[in-house]
């Protein structure tokens, strides 16, 4: 556009000066119809403001490009003689920007559209938008900005690797039955918690100490029985991690929890959301975990405590003793939950295997176990994780 305006300008310029040299009529007819046409082109553009309307369109998603759509209406019946504009990418997952320089004229009455193509190597919910639109008159001396456009949404899936997830018992707690924290369920053996009797109400749920005190018909809440149920738990931590190693960790998280899935085992997920803190949602089928897959890589955890729980508890970190010193072990109704720690080794932690706090034990390069009471570690690179098979013990 600086160039467009500077180059009219010489020509101006040049007009002025050859009026002066050959002193004629029509050289300064020249010159003057050269000047006035400067407002009149601003005239011209001023008749398209609120008459513009920019739009983008996410039209097809591959395996690792996105095609996008923008499409500019221009309802005046003057042309637009520029359109500029930014299309804008980020990925809310591991913080990777894009942007691509757009431009191209629309005509009176008509709508000018543009296929691109955006490129993409993670997984991760992709953000596009149309930012620093503006209209451009023919010469480039005036224009007016345009509001960037409502962001549209989209996820790119991560892959997935084959995996074979064996659920063991927690030996030392196997004869005590486990019971949901945050939900109630029929069995009355465990009480979640006392009501007001209400028509309806089964007999035999009536507590009657309760009732004898209150003055009024109280009942038993049951509890829900977990029933070697699973919690994984996205939690990539607070360390530096590249868009790779994000990518990699979410490869991870979904291809345990579709094994799972398979196997029909109860599945909650646990994952951080930003202003909401720790949310848990319970998944049956593979589409349940599409669904809440967009939430899950969207933020990323703002600190490193865990939910106390006493499911088995299957987190999906990058931290290595600082997580270990922050996830206490929280014991729920005596019951002490197995972990197991699914850990994205850095590269200084490649060449030797790390040694975690609390006497954790050795990670082992090619991805073995190391255990200490309860707590089972496995670590995995960026680079192994396309092995064959990972068999994981949780």
């Amino acid at each position: 556009m600086g160039f467009r305006r500077f180059t009219y300008v010489i020509g101006i310029i040049i007009l002025f000066l050859l009026a002066i040299y050959f002193n004629t009529p029509a050289g300064f007819a020249i010159l003057a119809a050269g000047i006035l046409l400067i407002p009149v082109s601003g005239l011209f553009l001023l008749t398209l403001r609120h008459k513009v309307e920019v739009t983008l369109e996410v039209t097809e998603v591959k395996e690792k490009s996105l095609a996008v759509e923008i499409a500019v209406e221009n309802k005046s019946i003057f042309p637009l003689s520029f359109f500029r504009g930014i299309l804008y990418t980020r990925n809310t997952l591991t913080g990777e920007e894009k942007e691509m320089p757009l431009s191209f004229t629309v005509n009176g009455r008509g709508t000018e559209k543009c296929q691109c193509t955006i490129h993409v190597a993670n997984c991760g919910k992709y953000r596009c938008s149309i930012k620093n639109a503006a209209c451009y008159d023919m010469l480039s001396f005036f224009h007016f900005r345009l509001a960037d456009t409502k962001e549209t949404a989209t996820l790119i899936l991560p892959d997935m690797f084959p995996m074979a997830v064996t659920v063991r018992m927690n030996a030392a707690n196997e004869d005590i039955p486990e019971y949901e924290m945050t939900t109630k369920g029929a069995d009355l053996s465990e009480v979640f918690g006392l009501k007001e009797y209400q028509p309806g109400d089964k007999l035999h749920a009536i507590h009657w100490k309760a009732s004898s005190k209150f003055d009024t018909l109280v009942v038993k809440e049951g509890s829900k029985s977990m029933e070697q149920s699973v919690y994984l738990i996205w939690n990539p931590g607070k360390n530096a991690l590249s868009p790779e190693e994000k990518n990699a960790l979410a490869e991870v998280y979904v291809s345990v929890a579709c094994n799972l899935i398979e196997q029909k085992v109860p599945l909650y997920l646990g994952f951080y959301e930003e202003n909401l803190g720790w949310q848990e949602e319970e998944v049956h089928v593979e589409e349940d975990l599409l669904a809440v897959l967009g939430r899950i890589l969207e933020h990323e955890p703002k600190e490193n405590s865990l939910p106390v729980t006493n499911r088995h508890m299957v987190i999906v970190t990058a931290e290595d003793q600082e997580a270990e010193r922050n996830m206490p072990q929280n014991m729920v109704q005596g019951i002490l939950p197995i972990r197991t720690f699914l850990l994205l080794l850095s590269k200084e932690n490649q060449e030797a295997g790390q040694i975690l706090s609390g006497g954790a034990g050795r990670i082992q390069k090619s991805g073995q176990i190391a255990s200490e009471g309860t707590d089972r570690i496995y670590g995995f690179h960026v680079e192994e994780k396309e092995q064959e098979l990972w068999q994981l013990e949780i």
